[in-house]
């Protein structure tokens, strides 16, 4: 999905504008027109999570990845980063990512190994090559 479909601010409208969201996530969750969303949705209303990839000098950056509380530990992050990965191998993109320390084994699980760039006090920075 993105911003482009019918549906996405009706969707994600509340979850870009939530300060919970925001202050979990730790980064504003904006909308760019280079975004492209992946949602996971159950009976076309209830957002169980979304995450994002944009496409910057050749690179698909992961970013904006939520799951609601409620539904954590259900595979949702999982779904989000299969889809994610798929676009970015669908597409011959490397990826980056600034992974927190709750999804830090998740991405290196999906091939993501540390950069360069030394970790911050919340962040590790993430690289995986396109396949």
């Amino acid at each position: 999905m993105t911003n482009e479909d019918n549906d996405f601010y009706a969707i994600m409208g509340p979850y870009l504008s939530s300060r919970e969201i925001v202050k979990e996530i730790g980064a504003p969750v904006w909308d760019d027109s280079d975004k492209v969303w992946f949602i996971a949705i159950r009976d076309n209303r209830t957002v169980l999570g979304f995450a994002a990839i944009t496409v910057v000098a050749g690179w698909a950056n992961f970013c904006s990845a939520w799951v609601d509380p409620i539904f954590r530990g259900k595979g949702i992050y999982d779904a989000l980063m299969s889809e994610r990965i798929a676009y970015a191998d669908a597409n011959h993109l490397p990826s980056k990512t600034a992974a927190r320390r709750v999804a830090l084994h998740t991405c290196q699980r999906y091939g993501f190994v540390p950069a360069r760039r030394p970790p911050t006090k919340n962040y590790t920075f993430l690289e995986r090559t396109a396949r």
